[in-house]
């Protein structure tokens, strides 16, 4: 940052999340696949990092904004995945300082029906589908 003054220093005013596709998918960790406990330990996992965020940060009521995850957009069944992101958002001890924001529904359809056409192009250049 050119304009920064070390003597002025600098104030961490939050901290944003937003990630979890690994976590999702991952049937070693989260076994019980449709079971609506499946990913209690992501939402226990999830709290123990934002305190430790806080404490190494030195600052016990840092905001916290949890990004829950938006993949295929709203569905009409339980999102299991999305509710343990956003539990530790309705815990006791995060109340008013850790917010939980649905992104859901902005999942782009448009760009998403593009994919199929992108592995396409990929595998007549010979490039990898990944």
């Amino acid at each position: 940052m050119p304009d920064y003054d070390a003597k002025q220093g600098y104030e961490i005013a939050g901290f944003v999340w937003f990630q979890g596709w690994n976590d999702m998918v991952d049937s070693g960790t989260y076994p019980n696949h449709n079971k609506s406990d499946r990913f209690d330990l992501y939402s226990e996992l999830l709290a123990h990092f934002i305190r430790d965020v806080r404490q190494d940060f030195k600052d016990p009521k840092l905001p916290f904004v949890i990004g829950v995850m938006g993949v295929s957009g709203v569905q009409e069944k339980p999102n299991y995945f999305r509710q343990a992101m956003a539990a530790p958002a309705s815990m006791g001890e995060f109340k008013g300082n850790v917010a939980a924001v649905e992104t859901a529904l902005y999942w782009d359809f448009a760009m998403e029906a593009l994919l199929p056409k992108k592995g396409e192009i990929n595998r007549g250049l010979g490039l990898s589908t990944i």
